[in-house]
């Protein structure tokens, strides 16, 4: 059942009047007084944690049944709107506890996403209860980034550092234990711990709080509650994936003195990912990840603390992990090879249409016959010479290839104007073309060539896509558009790019990829000595996408990394950030490339160079966050071009084309 406000009033739990409560003593078989279950101290720290001006003030009770009453006593004292749910699974087979413990945090997970703001509250004095409650939280993505959790027991304290270690929802996520110390007939002290998974001393248990009978609750830290454990990781190092994809994240080797090969990263993403580290004080390491699915995979797991390079966002991989802040706007495009000029030897027969060839042709073979006629009814009645056929098909084919006439030159006037009309006929069709034929060969045409998406699902029978293309395929396959669904038949996954564009240059085939990383790619390893390309990109995007970084799923630590994203957006706008894709040397002014004529390898300058820009220093960026005049800080991102000095050519006078690439993000 899906929820909507309307509705969410008969879903909650409907609190029955005070005077209408069971007993006490059918809750509270431990302890003679109702305070000793934590109502109090509950409703103190929820109290505490709130702000005045926030309406974070709902509440959702998970409980197996054990002491409820007076919690249920402490909300309806409130006004906040509750809902219960009891996850108690007693007596059932593992099967359908599975089942029920599946639809209770899906009930749950609804009502949450109705609030605003929610703190979940958990009551259980059951270890391997709260361990369940751990696991299937996070499969049902109960608990949200902004999300608080408050578990309520009365566990030993060995007990509690075990759950508080050993699981995401309580380590990760904006989660605190409530547990009791002790307690007497009508008096009991809860203690308030978190786990601070990242902090000066390592990952560790602070006890943040404590609450008393009488006394009320009381800070032990600096610490609030709920606390935001993200902020500072104290130089931690966190776990990162990522894989080689021009220009957002491009890794080199590099040769040390003592022969040791080191990996070296740049790119646009990249710079974020150091970004990110120097602001929140952290180390990343990057997990070997031999395919795109172990790199999106082991975010999905949370091995991974998210990829360091940009993915554009599809219903199809929300299903499997979240995003970031979106900060890109990336393209998906289709590139094929450049359609090939005709034959030269050809040349000389395209000048013209096949139609007026057609008419030449009959013309050459009709008039020396018409000649003949008119010359042989002429020499019957005494008039003119005699003229065979031979001489009137020579003198006709003479005068089309502009040659002198024949001796026996026409006599009669009838053969006089004929020769005259086909010398007309054949000046003009000579002239057109002489005119056509210096136009080809000075200005080659190309043949037409597909552009957007309908033409190259009707010119290809097979369009290759790399590895990470399968969720782009079953987008397309639930898309409304015809033309789409028929491209996603004909998509065939491939290893990499790399051979798609080989294959789209010697099987004449298609390839989708990202604009940037086609257009780098084609002018890196298709590009000619003039400096013309192999293969081209069509105009039409497959789709204009928004791109971000991947996450898990309700990533405890994404505003902070949105916040840093946002950030770096106000102080480097999208103009700037697109020209500082080609500062990644993919296109620099010499480079190695294979000499067809030679058959070896030589250095030449390639037509093709970039204007670059400075990378931003992250310091600059950090002094950003802190400075009391942003827009000073702000002036000081403006990336000034660096004067481009033109490499010498060994052998050639040096040329150079430059090619300003404005909208290589689609």
């Amino acid at each position: 059942m899906i929820l909507t406000h309307a509705n969410i009033t008969s879903t909650l739990l409907t609190l029955p009047a005070t005077s209408q409560l069971p007993s006490p003593a059918r809750y509270s078989p431990y302890y003679p007084c109702q305070r000793c279950d934590g109502g109090e101290a509950v409703g103190a720290v929820l109290e505490a944690a709130s702000e005045p001006s926030s309406s974070c003030s709902s509440v959702i009770i998970i409980t197996d049944n054990t002491s409820p009453y007076t919690l249920l006593m402490m909300f309806h004292k409130t006004q906040s709107v509750v809902g219960m749910f009891d996850m108690s699974a007693e007596g059932r087979a593992d099967n359908v506890t599975q089942a029920h413990l599946s639809r209770v945090i899906s009930q749950a997970r609804q009502v949450r996403r109705l609030l605003w703001c929610v703190t979940v509250v958990v009551v259980s004095d059951d270890p391997a209860f709260l361990a369940t409650f751990a696991q299937f939280s996070l499969k049902g993505r109960l608990l949200g980034s902004s999300t608080r959790l408050l578990a309520v027991t009365r566990l030993p304290l060995i007990q509690l550092e075990d759950l508080l270690s050993s699981y995401w929802t309580f380590s990760m996520m904006n989660a605190m234990f409530l547990n009791m110390n002790d307690a007497t007939a009508c008096s009991s002290r809860w203690t308030v711990y978190v786990h601070m998974p990242y902090s000066r001393l390592g990952a560790q248990m602070v006890r943040v709080a404590s609450w008393e009978t009488g006394a009320g609750l009381r800070l032990h830290t600096q610490l609030k509650l709920f606390p935001d454990k993200f902020l500072n990781f104290h130089g931690a190092t966190v776990n990162v994936t990522a894989r080689p994809y021009t220009p957002y994240f491009i890794e080199t080797l590099h040769q040390a003195p003592d022969g040791t090969l080191t990996k070296r990263y740049s790119g646009m993403d990249y710079i974020l990912l150091k970004t990110m580290a120097k602001t929140l004080n952290f180390n990343f390491m990057f997990l070997h990840s031999d395919n795109w699915d172990e790199v999106t995979g082991r975010v999905a797991e949370r091995v991974s603390f998210m990829v360091a390079l940009q993915f554009i966002v599809l219903p199809q991989r929300l299903q499997m992990y979240d995003f970031s802040f979106v900060y890109e706007l990336s393209s998906m495009d289709l590139c094929a090879a450049k359609p090939r000029l005709r034959p030269q030897w050809q040349s000389l027969y395209y000048p013209l249409a096949d139609g007026v060839w057609i008419s030449v042709l009959t013309t050459i073979l009709l008039l020396p016959l018409a000649l003949y006629m008119v010359n042989f009814v002429a020499t019957r009645y005494g008039v003119g010479e005699k003229m065979d056929a031979e001489t009137a098909f020579q003198m006709v084919v003479a005068t089309f290839l502009n040659q002198n006439l024949t001796e026996k030159l026409p006599k009669t006037n009838t053969s006089r104007v004929l020769v005259t009309a086909w010398l007309v006929f054949a000046f003009i069709i000579g002239a057109a073309y002489q005119g056509n034929l210096t136009a080809a060969l000075t200005l080659p045409k190309y043949p037409p060539r597909p552009e957007t998406v309908e033409d190259f699902v009707n010119t290809f029978q097979r369009i290759t896509i790399p590895p990470w293309g399968s969720s782009w395929i079953a987008f397309f396959r639930e898309s409304d558009s015809v033309v789409l669904k028929a491209l996603a038949e004909r998509i065939v996954i491939i290893p990499n790019v790399e051979e798609g564009l080989e294959r789209a240059v010697g099987r004449k085939e298609a390839h989708i990829a990202s604009r940037a990383h086609l257009e780098l790619k084609i002018a890196k390893y298709f590009s000619r000595p003039d400096g013309s390309t192999q293969l081209y990109v069509g105009q039409e995007s497959l789709s204009p996408g928004l791109s971000a970084l991947p996450i898990p799923h309700d990533a405890p630590y994404r505003p902070q990394l949105d916040r840093i994203i946002r950030a770096v957006l106000e102080v480097n706008p999208r103009q700037e950030r697109e020209r500082e894709k080609a500062q990644s040397v993919l296109l620099i002014p010499l480079t190695t490339i294979k000499d067809p004529n030679k058959g070896r390898f030589s250095h030449r300058s390639r037509s093709a160079c970039l204007s670059y820009k400075q990378e931003p220093k992250q310091s600059d960026i950090l002094s950003w966050f802190t400075s009391k005049n942003p827009n000073k800080i702000a002036d000081s991102f403006s990336l000034k071009k660096r004067p481009y000095r033109p490499m010498p050519r060994a052998h050639t006078q040096p040329t150079t084309i430059t090619y300003h690439i404005t909208n290589i993000a689609g």
